[in-house]
């Protein structure tokens, strides 16, 4: 069984859906991450449902961790997308399959990073190295 008090101490927003989408769990980073994006959401006239209560950005990873089990099953596939919720903070959000040994569930991390104003320049991507010229 899950505890969601393990996952308050973490410092990402962490989602546990089950393989229909409906929320499991979630720390209070992701939720209010979730709320953030919902915001921009209802800005931007895509309000949630009560069939899917999550962002767009949210939505998206589910479905394609989702279809990943159906194109990949053997492999572990992990689904990365960003969103800017302003000129300075960008959400990262990753999915995958989170596999225990009764269930199999989707395990959806959010991150938000800042970068200074006066740094105009993209953060690199995990795994990519800038080099100089």
């Amino acid at each position: 069984m899950m505890h969601e008090d393990g996952l308050e101490g973490l410092p990402m927003g962490i989602l546990i859906l089950n393989v229909e989408g409906a929320l499991i769990l979630a720390n209070s980073v992701a939720q209010q991450i979730c709320d953030q994006l919902l915001a921009i959401d209802a800005d931007d006239a895509k309000p949630s449902s009560p069939v899917n209560p999550f962002s767009q950005p949210i939505h998206r990873i589910v479905e394609a961790v989702l279809e990943s089990r159906e194109l990949f099953p053997d492999q572990a596939v992990i689904i990365e997308d960003a969103v800017s919720l302003t000129a300075t903070t960008t959400i990262h959000l990753r999915g995958r399959w989170l596999d225990l040994e009764i269930e199999s569930y989707i395990l959806v991390m959010l991150e938000a990073q800042s970068q200074p104003e006066n740094n105009p320049e993209p953060v690199a991507a995990p795994g990519w190295h800038r080099t100089q010229r």
